[in-house]
């Protein structure tokens, strides 16, 4: 809107200046403006266009390197595994009937051992059982293990000065 106010006025100018030199005239003698109505007056019309485009412009490089670096770090490992406590009780008790082979008490496993004795008569003795206890142990360890860093290094290459006006 703006750039057809300008032509306007641009055309409007061109028009009084053309305008004021064919009145007042290069010549000292001319015809009073009566006689001059009758001849055709010509009057430019000027248009203006413009083609808009783009293009891409290099206006700089980017170099990009990468480094890897190593380095042994001591890192610690836990590990799990579970050891057995192994606790004899010793009963040597005669029981009329065998228990049960194995029972629990809380986390401990009782395994009941018996044997037979030969004597007039056959009798159950319970010799001992075992108490059988499952703990963990946590162990550490250490160990060197070779660890791998990268490293990027962005740096910017300038290109050569853009001429703008090559199109």
């Amino acid at each position: 809107m703006e750039n057809k106010k300008s032509n306007d006025k641009i055309l409007k100018s061109e028009f009084e200046d053309h305008f004021r030199n064919r009145r007042i005239g290069p010549e000292a003698g001319a015809p009073p403006p009566a006689t001059r109505q009758s001849e055709a007056e010509t009057i430019p019309v000027v248009e203006e266009q413009v083609q808009i485009g783009k293009r891409e412009v290099e206006t700089a490089k980017v170099h990009i390197s990468k480094k890897v670096h190593e380095e042994l770090k001591d890192i610690d490992i836990p590990s799990m595994h579970e050891e057995v406590e192994v606790e004899r009780v010793a009963f040597n008790k005669l029981v009329d009937e065998a228990p049960a082979p194995v029972r629990y008490e809380g986390d401990k496993m009782i395994i009941s051992v018996l044997k037979e004795e030969v004597v007039m008569q056959k009798r159950l003795v319970l010799v001992e059982e075992l108490h059988v206890t499952k703990k963990q142990v946590e162990n550490h360890r250490t160990e060197k293990i070779p660890l791998r860093k990268e490293e990027i290094n962005i740096e910017r290459v300038k290109s050569q000065p853009h001429d703008r006006r090559q199109a």
